[in-house]
């Protein structure tokens, strides 16, 4: 019992101590990268059509269009691109 309230109240001070700096840290960060726009600079440098990434991935050409739309893709589907294009 006691364990559990001492990491609630190191929760506590932390959140309230240590939280507002971070968000001061998040806020000069460097802005994340569209995805999408990687994606398709990545088949334009591999040479690679939307139509042949569609093929290799399994999905339909629409698919592969909405993905190089997107801002931030899942960790899943960025695993699978990475291993259909060769690249890390």
């Amino acid at each position: 019992m006691y364990v559990v309230v001492y990491l609630f109240c190191t929760f506590i001070v932390i959140n309230n101590s240590i939280m507002p700096h971070l968000h001061k840290m998040q806020a000069s960060a460097t802005p994340m990268p569209h995805a999408g726009n990687l994606l398709a600079q990545v088949m334009k440098q591999r040479m690679i059509t939307k139509t042949e990434m569609a093929q290799k991935m399994g999905v339909a050409s629409s698919g592969i269009n909405q993905y190089c739309k997107q801002n931030t893709l899942h960790a899943a589907l960025l695993w699978k691109l990475g291993e259909v294009l060769d690249y890390n």
